[in-house]
């Protein structure tokens, strides 16, 4: 057996299983199972912004979730978003939050404002190859739904601090994921366990999800040092998008351990190549699956370092065990 990823038309993600000569042979990956999953209680409400952090109109204003509530998002900076506003983030979470993390939150039974609307339209089908080529989808119920299996995109750094062409900069991202051996067996018994199958990840739109990553970027950074303390980059970019979507939104190409937290936030200043001064937000999801880190630049040319307040980083904790291939414990937490 293979496991390798598919890229279709608007690199609609799949994750194709293949038995060969109807071996079990599994391609070598990260396994590790999920035994307990329980997020603590807390989070932050800041003071109210007073104003649109995107546009700047002054009102009436909504709450903004700078990590989505369905993420677990429990910081929430007040008065800080038009309705206009509001719509457009809003579907950039609604995109991110189904099209490409739908079939992880449904397994592990992550919040949202309509759980039941969430059930109801959340649920994963894999696709059987038959041997003429044609497609059979087959359904998956809830506890057939992938453990841990992802896949996202990996960035070089945010162009905006490159010398280089931003052709340049794009060239070594790539989609990474990641199966277990558990997953791909799941697949493969509900397919019927001698067909090919195609066991679908996620849908990853890149001028969606760096624009989602630069709304919860700008909107911590204002919530942190407030409307008025930094020169605004990114509203624009959350707004209405970029032909070059990667110039304000990077990431690090070296992918860390798991950790036992659902998210990780944590603002600070760094130099580009020619010493000029930029304010950049590091974020990464899902960590306690190994996921990639991001970042954006939320403002440049900065004429002197800016003090940031002790909760400049946030990390949201989970109480988590997880096990790896041969049932050892992997880490525990809480």
């Amino acid at each position: 057996m293979s496991t390798y990823l598919l890229a279709g038309p608007n690199l609609r993600c799949w994750l194709a299983v293949l038995d060969e000569h109807e071996q079990n042979k599994y391609e070598e990956g990260p396994i590790f199972e999920v035994l307990m999953l329980r997020t603590p209680s807390g989070g932050y409400l800041f003071d109210p912004a007073g104003r649109c952090i995107y546009c700047g109109a002054g009102g009436p204003l909504t709450r903004e979730h700078i990590v989505p509530f369905g993420l677990f998002g429990d910081l929430v900076l007040p008065a800080a978003s038009c309705r206009g506003c509001q719509e457009v983030t809003s579907g950039l979470e609604t995109f991110v939050l189904k099209r490409m993390l739908g079939v992880t939150r449904t397994k592990y039974g992550f919040r949202s404002q309509n759980s039941r609307k969430r059930r109801r339209q959340d649920g994963a089908s894999i696709r059987r190859i038959e041997r003429d080529g044609s497609r059979t989808e087959i359904p998956l119920e809830t506890d057939q739904l992938p453990f841990h299996s992802w896949a996202l995109p990996v960035f070089n750094t945010p162009a905006l601090a490159w010398q280089a062409p931003y052709e340049d900069v794009v060239r070594d991202d790539k989609l990474e994921f990641r199966v277990g051996r558990d997953d791909a067996e799941t697949a493969l018994e509900a397919g019927g366990g001698l067909h090919p199958i195609e066991m679908p990840v996620g849908v990853y739109d890149p001028q969606k999800f760096t624009r989602f990553l630069a709304k919860v970027a700008h909107g911590y950074a204002c919530a942190v040092l407030g409307v008025d303390g930094f020169p605004h980059l990114l509203g624009e970019f959350v707004r209405s998008g970029h032909e070059q979507p990667r110039i304000f939104v990077g990431g690090e190409l070296d992918i860390e351990e798991p950790r036992p937290t659902i998210y990780e936030l944590a603002l600070g200043t760094t130099l580009a190549w020619n010493g000029q001064r930029f304010l950049g937000v590091r974020m990464r999801f899902l960590s306690f699956l190994g996921t990639p880190t991001y970042t954006a630049v939320v403002s440049e040319h900065l004429e002197q370092e800016i003090e940031l307040p002790d909760h400049a980083a946030y990390e949201k904790p989970i109480k988590v065990t997880v096990k790896g291939r041969n049932d050892e414990v992997l880490f525990r937490s809480g």
